[in-house]
C-alpha cells in the first residue's frame, strides 16, 4: 500500500533483518533490557502473535518505533511477522507510545470478565507468592501476558476467591484473595475463610490473633502522612497468614526473617515454571 508520504508492507522479520533495522536506530527512547527479555521469552515459546503493531521509520530513514521487538527477535533467534511503515513525518514522533499501556486486567475486561482488574492483580500476587517476592517491579523475574494466562487457565477457581475477598480491607483485597486461593488450594479452606472474615470485620479467633494484630497495625497506618512501602505492607499481610495457618500468636511485627511465600505453592504448582 502506498500514500503520498509513506509506504506500508507486511514483512517476515528474521533476526538478520532485525539487526539491519537496528542499525538505523539513531534516535529513540532508552532501551529496557527487561522488556526485550519479555518479548524474547514470548517469541521463543511461540506466544508472540501478529497484532498489527508496526515497525516504523521516519522520512530520514531512522527507526522510530519497534526497537524492543527487534532486539527481542535478535535475542530469541526467532523470526516474526510485522507491518513495516516507512517515510513517516518526523513531527509524528511525539505521538508514538503516548497511549496508556494495557494491564492484564484490561485484557481480561476486553474478554468479558467481571472483576477483571481485581482478577488481574490477584494473578500477579499468585505469581509473586510463587516467585517469593513481595513485588515484581524491579525484581529479577520476568513474566508476560502468556504467563498470566497460563496461571488463570490452571487456577480458574481463583475467580471465586476474588469475589469473596471483595471489599475486605483497604487496598489489600487482591493479596488477600491470592492468599485465600492458595490456602484453599493447599487444603486450608476453612482457615482461609476465617482469615478473610477476620480481615473484613476484625473477628478475633484466639488470644494474640496475628490477623487482628497486623490489621490494627495497618488501620493505624491509614492515618499517617508518610505511609509504609507497599512491599512492607504485603509482607505484613503474608506474615499474618503464616502465623494464622499454624494457630501461632504475634506480639510484634519484625520482618527481618519473613519470606513472602506460602507452603505448597511454588512456580511449578502456580504454572509459571
Amino acid at each position: 500500500m502506498k500514500d503520498q508520504n509513506f509506504t506500508v508492507d507486511i514483512v517476515d522479520i528474521t533476526p538478520q533483518i532485525a539487526n539491519n533495522f537496528l542499525q538505523k536506530n539513531a534516535k529513540n527512547r532508552k532501551l529496557s533490557p527487561r522488556h526485550v527479555e519479555a518479548i524474547a521469552k514470548d517469541m521463543e515459546s511461540g506466544n508472540w502473535k501478529f497484532n498489527g503493531d508496526a515497525i516504523r521509520f521516519s522520512s530520514n530513514g531512522n527507526l522510530v518505533d519497534g526497537q524492543h521487538r527487534l532486539e527481542g527477535c535478535v535475542l530469541s533467534g526467532k523470526s516474526f511477522k510485522s507491518i513495516v511503515i516507512r517515510n513517516i513525518d518526523d513531527s509524528a514522533m511525539r505521538t508514538i507510545d503516548s497511549g496508556k499501556r494495557r494491564t492484564y486486567g484490561d485484557h481480561l475486561r476486553i474478554r468479558g470478565y467481571e472483576n477483571a482488574s481485581a482478577i488481574g492483580t490477584t494473578i500477579s500476587f499468585l505469581i509473586m507468592i510463587a516467585a517469593q517476592t513481595p513485588k515484581l517491579q524491579g525484581s529479577k523475574h520476568i513474566f508476560t501476558t502468556a504467563d498470566y494466562d497460563a496461571v488463570l487457565e490452571k487456577h480458574k477457581d481463583v475467580i471465586e476467591s476474588v469475589a469473596l475477598a471483595k471489599s475486605t480491607f483497604h487496598r489489600s483485597d487482591a493479596l488477600l484473595a491470592a492468599i485465600h486461593y492458595v490456602a484453599t488450594y493447599t487444603g486450608y479452606g476453612d482457615q482461609a475463610d476465617s482469615f478473610l472474615q477476620s480481615w473484613r470485620d476484625g473477628q478475633i479467633n484466639y488470644d494474640d490473633d496475628p490477623v487482628i494484630y497486623i490489621r490494627n497495625l495497618l488501620l493505624k497506618e491509614l492515618t499517617k502522612v508518610n505511609k509504609m512501602k507497599v512491599e512492607h505492607k504485603n509482607r505484613l499481610i503474608m506474615l499474618s497468614w503464616q502465623k494464622f495457618q499454624k494457630f501461632d500468636i504475634i506480639k510484634n511485627a519484625r520482618l527481618s526473617s519473613v519470606k513472602f511465600y506460602m507452603d505448597g505453592w511454588d512456580e511449578d504448582v502456580c504454572g509459571i515454571s
